[in-house]
């Protein structure tokens, strides 16, 4: 069976999840913390959520920020 890989396209790091690791020094140690293959999986999604309220919510449920 043949494997079908994903192209590899490049992901912006979205204005919220940004504008957290710019405010927050646990965030962005939490950030840097993880591995690049984490940190793709989690911009996917922040980055695909449709409104910026999801987004922020989400970046902040990531780095454990929200409860």
């Amino acid at each position: 069976m043949a494997e079908v890989l994903r192209a590899r396209v490049p992901i912006t790091l979205p204005a919220e999840l940004a504008e957290l690791l710019a405010k927050n020094k646990a965030a962005r140690a939490a950030w840097e913390r993880l591995t690049p293959a984490q940190q793709r999986m989690l911009l996917e999604d922040v980055a695909t959520a449709k409104t910026s309220t999801t987004r922020a919510r989400r970046a902040a449920r990531m780095l454990g920020l929200e409860d």
